[in-house]
């Protein structure tokens, strides 16, 4: 029993004692086999503060609460994996993961040890780039604007870090680079055509886009894109042919077929819908011939086309190809049409040449340099019938020749097509016909041959007809640059080559026998980006055996210019008080450099608080709201930088000027309200205070000016007066006449700005002393240092403590007063010689006190109560005198406003009742903020305790805001 005690008594001071406690930290990764050791605490505890010494002491371990991830040897310390850690699978996320555990660890002392054990669990690239579906459709419009941009799915891998940083690529199906891909943010994925799609040529797409993370090695996810592309109407109806020409007879019937037009659109649907019509022209066309709108088969109407009625042998119109787009976007071609109206005949044409420069009848020779154009003999084409049948439009026609002849049926003349060559073709066999247009059609032919005489016109020629290459600006001398070649039928006698450059040339030069031109001096982009050369190649012949051919060289750019600012320097102007994000004005820089080495962007060459650049406008914009009384001008320097690798740079000083703008109210350095104290027998023109309030503004808006108005009961303003620019304060007339009393005022300080005026004002109360009154007197509560501001404590200071030991001794005498007669009030008369009985006084509600004090004069009003009430009990004291236990009686003396009762006035002009009410308004705020910053009391009813009595000698001066002031 004793034991089980023991046992008892142990467990309870072991639960009562405070158990150790500590943090280590051990880590592993993800994805390790179950059983994987983790950390030992045995060894972990070496750098424990307050840990067991286990390798010392036997210690157990066990777990607080069991998790599925963990545990912990019972006598080893050892921490492994219950199973396989999935990072993404933790509840807690991040990089590394931290899992706390936490632990008890029993060794020889009693107090088990506690432990909490921060396991980072770190990530492996075990995920793999996901898209949420294998693939997805979207459909595009052919018209679609180059950048514009369709949402695609993502991948989403849900490792961290590289692991899970994803890029995409399309693999496959992109024809031509008609895509690419874009992501914004990580998290959105574009897809956005690279060029003008075209649905004629490619309707569809199917693009395979592979994702892969950053991990080592990568892992890769695959997504396909079904894209369509839908029609736009973008194509205009083509007609098969270029023109329409048809033969008709006069007496053709009524809906005689003429011909069919045709015209095709490859757009879809109704955009490749044609339907046609028909615009007339030429006396009325319309009446001989109409068209099916939608097989575009023309015909004839009703109306004849007899030749000897109408005199007319053919008729032209057009016919228009409309597609079915939209009203806006509809497309329409048009085509000519051509009928001749063929007359009746039976006579066949004859046919007359004469060759140039002679020849047999139906032979001639010709050199093989003839010049095009060149007259070759004379065609006559005549129509023997006569009467109605004869026909003047005989139509001519020339076969072979193989197009190097020409003949022309208007001037009957047959000349040389195109340049003859003996070494080519040496004879031409060519048959001349005449059709008349009778019905049917008569023709006659006519059989000659041309011989084709040698000349030595064999030329040069170049491999090329034209000729291009590319060399970087600021490239080295002699650096080759493209090669001409050229070949030569001719004899090797006149096939010896030399090339040359036509004209001057400064950058480069050709080696006359191999054609490499080469680098003469190097080559400035900026100056000319492409040089055209003119190269040709003499066979030692004629000058015309010297063709040439255009050599153009691109000229490459080289990151050789800086940024130059338009100007040496920038100055701007702004008005203060703009909000953030004003702007201020703009640089501008250009680079003389091509692409990216000319991409000028700026930037502050040291940031400050108050401006910014935008990086690619240069526009300058404020930061915060500038103020110009806080500073006036900022001068900082831009710099502008260029796209090139290295980056070449420029600089420009930029200053901002800061204008001034009346936003500040006068403000006085005395606080509300001023007190000043004169005397009646103050003359005219005497000066009384100085009011000062200061404007930071500048100009107008900065100079100030004062005005005066009168409050109730001070109703005129013929008494004071004060200086608009000097703020003093003055009297206008002698105040012998005057009712001494306090006047009060509100002074009014007004900027002059122009736009938006602005004031404050200031409470302003003079008191009218009688003579041999303490005068001269200002008080408020001014923040200033001057000797007057002193003099004027030191006063405040002096009356202050006479005030101070008046009281006191009032206070000692009517103790004494009451402890030995508790109806002192009842003699008051007697005490205070010669005045009143109280007992009188105490009949009215309300009754005067006067004592005359020199020229002053002090009115306490007096309340007693009046019924006196007899004590309730007695006791008596040691002397035998019976001390009443409650006072019998309430004696209370009050201080009055002084000078309510004695105010009189003259007749003065009232201020405006709205001007009055508003200033009353205004000097009471700053009357009421004023005094409660500074403690003053000012209202104009105060309330003093009879025992607040001066002593004999001493005058007490009572102002409206309540402050007493006493001058012996």
């Amino acid at each position: 029993m004793k034991f089980v005690g023991s046992l008892l008594f142990l467990f309870v001071s072991m639960l009562s004692r405070p158990c150790s406690a500590s943090t280590v930290t051990c880590q592993t990764r993800e994805n390790l086999p179950p059983n994987s050791a983790v950390c030992n605490l045995i060894s972990l505890f070496n750098d424990v503060p307050g840990a067991p010494n286990c390798s010392l002491v036997t210690c157990t371990f066990s777990l607080i609460q069991q998790g599925p991830d963990f545990a912990v040897a019972l006598s080893s310390g050892v921490i492994s994996t219950l199973r396989s850690l999935d990072r993404e699978a933790l509840a807690v996320q991040g990089d590394p993961v931290t899992v706390s555990l936490a632990l008890l660890v029993m060794h020889g002392a009693l107090v088990p040890f506690h432990v909490t054990v921060d396991v980072l669990v770190y990530d492996e690239n075990d995920e793999t780039p996901t898209f949420q579906s294998p693939m997805e459709s979207i459909s595009l419009k052919e018209d679609a604007v180059v950048g514009s941009r369709s949402f695609v799915q993502r991948a989403v891998d849900r490792d961290a870090g590289q692991n899970g940083n994803v890029t995409y690529k399309i693999e496959s199906g992109n024809k031509d680079g008609a895509f690419k891909l874009i992501v914004v943010n990580k998290d959105l994925l574009y897809l956005t055509p690279a060029k003008s799609l075209d649905r004629e040529t490619t309707d569809h797409y199917l693009l395979n886009i592979s994702a892969h993370d950053h991990g080592q090695p990568p892992l890769w996810g695959f997504h396909l894109i079904n894209v369509t592309i839908l029609d736009a109407n973008d194509h205009f109806p083509q007609f098969t042919k270029k023109v329409y020409n048809k033969q008709l007879q006069e007496n053709a019937p009524a809906g005689t077929f003429l011909l069919q037009v045709s015209a095709v659109d490859p757009d879809l649907g109704a955009h490749g819908l044609v339907t046609y019509s028909i615009r007339n022209e030429l006396r009325g066309p319309e009446l001989h011939f109409t068209i099916d709108a939608d097989t575009g088969v023309v015909r004839t109407t009703s109306l004849s086309f007899d030749y000897e009625t109408l005199k007319r042998n053919f008729y032209i119109f057009w016919v228009f190809a409309n597609d079915n787009g939209s009203a806006s976007d509809m497309k329409s071609s048009e085509i000519e049409v051509t009928v001749h109206i063929d007359d009746v005949n039976d006579e066949r044409p004859e046919i007359e040449i004469t060759f140039y420069p002679g020849g047999k009848p139906q032979e001639v020779s010709v050199w093989e340099d003839a010049p095009v154009g060149g007259l070759l003999a004379d065609v006559s084409l005549k129509d023997p019938d006569r009467g109605s049948a004869r026909r003047t439009n005989i139509t001519g026609k020339l076969k072979g020749g193989d197009g190097f002849f020409r003949y022309n049926p208007h001037s009957g003349t047959l000349t040389l097509a195109k340049t003859l060559d003996y070494e080519t073709q040496k004879l031409f066999r060519m048959t001349m016909v005449a059709c008349d247009n009778g019905n049917p059609p008569l023709t006659s032919e006519f059989n000659f041959t041309v011989e084709v005489l040698d000349r030595n016109d064999n030329r040069p020629t170049f491999n090329r007809p034209v000729y291009s290459g590319q060399v970087a600006e600021n490239s080295p001398v002699g650096e080759q640059v493209v090669r001409v070649q050229a070949s030569d039928k001719d004899e090797r006698s006149k096939s010896e080559l030399v090339y040359s450059i036509v004209g001057e040339t400064d950058w480069f030069t050709i080696n006359s026998t191999s054609g490499w031109i080469s680098v003469a001096s190097p080559p400035d982009r900026e100056m000319m980006e492409v040089v055209t050369l003119v190269v040709q190649v003499d066979d030692g012949g004629s000058a015309s055996l010297s063709p040439k051919v255009n050599v153009t060289i691109h000229i490459t750019d080289e990151n050789d210019m800086h940024p130059v600012f338009d100007s040496n320097a920038y100055n701007f102007n702004t008005a203060e008080g703009r909000e953030t994000g004003s702007i201020i004005g703009q640089v501008k820089a250009s680079d003389r450099d091509f692409g990216q080495n000319g991409v000028v962007r700026y930037e502050l060459k040291r940031q400050n608080a108050y401006f910014g650049v935008y990086s690619e406008t240069g526009i300058i914009w404020a930061k915060t709201a500038l103020d110009y009384e806080h500073q006036v001008e900022y001068t900082f320097d831009v710099v502008a930088s260029d796209g090139g690798v290295p980056s070449l740079q420029a600089s420009v000083t930029v200053t901002v000027t800061v204008e001034d703008q009346n936003d500040n109210s006068p403000t006085f350095i005395q606080r509300s309200p001023v007190y000043v104290t004169t005397s009646q027998l103050a003359g005219s023109d005497k000066s009384l205070v100085a009011l000062t309030a200061n404007d930071p503004d500048t100009g107008e808006g900065g100079r100030v000016s004062y005005s005066i108005f009168p409050l109730p009961p001070s109703k005129d303003l013929d008494l004071f007066g004060i200086n608009s620019k000097t703020g003093v304060v003055s009297t206008l007339h002698s105040l012998v006449h005057v009712t001494p009393m306090n006047y009060s005022f509100v002074v009014r300080a007004r900027d002059n700005g122009a736009d938006d005026q602005r004031s404050s004002t200031i409470k302003l109360i003079i008191q009218v002393d009688p003579p041999g009154g303490h005068t001269g007197t200002v008080s408020s509560d001014v923040g200033s240092d001057s000797g007057d501001s002193i003099d004027n404590m030191f006063v405040i200071l002096v009356v202050v403590l006479v005030v101070l030991i008046a009281i006191f001794v009032t206070a000692i005498i009517l103790f004494v007063l009451r402890t030995r007669n508790p109806r002192f009030c009842a003699r008051l008369g007697d005490i205070e010689k010669g005045k009143p009985d109280l007992k009188s006084i105490a009949r009215r509600s309300s009754s005067r006190v006067q004592f005359a004090n020199q020229d002053d004069i002090l009115e306490y009003p007096v309340q007693i109560d009046e019924e006196e009430k007899e004590p309730t009990t007695e006791r008596a004291d040691p002397d035998g005198e019976n001390t009443p236990d409650k006072e019998t009686e309430k004696c209370e003396i009050f201080v009055n406003k002084g000078a309510e009762d004695l105010n009189s006035s003259r007749s003065r002009k009232p201020l405006q009742v709205s001007d009055e009410q508003e200033l009353q308004k205004e000097a009471d705020e700053d009357s009421d903020s004023e005094s409660t910053d500074s403690g003053h009391h000012t209202s104009d009813s105060v309330t003093t305790p009879s025992s607040i009595r001066s002593p004999p000698g001493v005058k007490d001066t009572l102002h409206e805001d309540g402050k007493l002031t006493s001058h012996v």
